[in-house]
């Protein structure tokens, strides 16, 4: 696994400046804008008293949390959209592996969201990734948001949050995969359906899921069938690296639904 480049991440932990707002030459009160501090973009208008921490300052305080907790994590790259307004870093955490059917390598990764915009605090997700063909999905059905103060200390309530946190979500990752691997639909038939109907990737994609069944041997194992929708998305679905994380997490959402009911066809939107 290569870690992130020294230009990618430049690009991804740029600095802010805030300046204010006028219109037709007025100032408008009780607003500012957030600025990209190395290109002067707008990255977004917001309130006086909201405050923007730079991924910078996110990523000392995440490092300072693991650190404390002992945690070994690697910063692997970065992606923004609306240059900037909106970013995720990606970090793996390289003593969190495991292995299935005895070839599949998995690890556990985390996204750290963060916007300049008000669309989202800052936040961390996680999920796992298959290393022999590099496709991703996330465990979570929810998002972790992380109290950033870079002002303060991190205290040892916030690490042991954390260490939970990670701790529980690996060991959820291990019993969800096991019992996708275990689990089988009913006949061919249902998966074949449920690849044509399902809302997870658009429809143009549908064919390609069924023709990557097909290669497969018409499989019905649900691992399978998971490993099938994780690859499209990975690697063919055209879309920002925030579209494929949600699709990922509707993934996730929606083969729970296959554990509990063999004959789901309906993926949820």
């Amino acid at each position: 696994m290569q870690e992130m480049s020294s230009e990618n991440l430049k690009s991804i932990l740029f600095p802010i400046i805030e300046r204010p707002v006028y219109v037709d030459g007025i100032p408008v009160e009780n607003k500012k804008a957030i600025c990209r501090g190395d290109t002067g973009e707008v990255l977004g208008v917001v309130g006086n008293r909201y405050t923007a921490l730079d991924n910078g300052a996110v990523m000392s305080h995440i490092d300072q949390i693991l650190g404390q907790a002992g945690i070994p994590y690697q910063i692997v790259k970065g992606h923004s959209i609306r240059n900037g307004a909106k970013t995720s870093i990606e970090i793996s955490f390289p003593d969190k592996r495991f292995v299935v059917d005895g070839k599949d390598e998995m690890y556990l990764r985390g996204h750290i969201g963060n916007s300049f915009d008000m669309s989202s605090a800052v936040t961390l997700n996680l999920g796992f990734h298959r290393i022999v063909c590099s496709n991703g999905a996330m465990i979570s059905t929810s998002e972790r948001t992380i109290s950033v103060g870079h002002y303060r200390d991190v205290s040892e309530r916030t690490v042991k949050e954390l260490m939970t946190f990670l701790g529980d979500k690996f060991v959820e990752t291990r019993s969800f995969i096991q019992a996708l691997t275990q689990h089988s639909f009913r006949a061919a038939s249902d998966v074949e359906e449920l690849l044509f109907k399902n809302k997870i990737v658009a429809g143009r994609y549908h064919r390609r899921l069924v023709d990557a069944w097909h290669e497969t041997g018409y499989s019905t194992s649900g691992w399978q069938v998971f490993n099938i929708f994780t690859s499209v998305i990975t690697h063919e679905v055209r879309a920002n690296e925030f579209s494929k994380m949600g699709m990922l997490t509707d993934l996730s959402k929606e083969s729970r639904r296959w554990l509990e009911e063999p004959k789901t066809i309906e993926l949820a939107a």
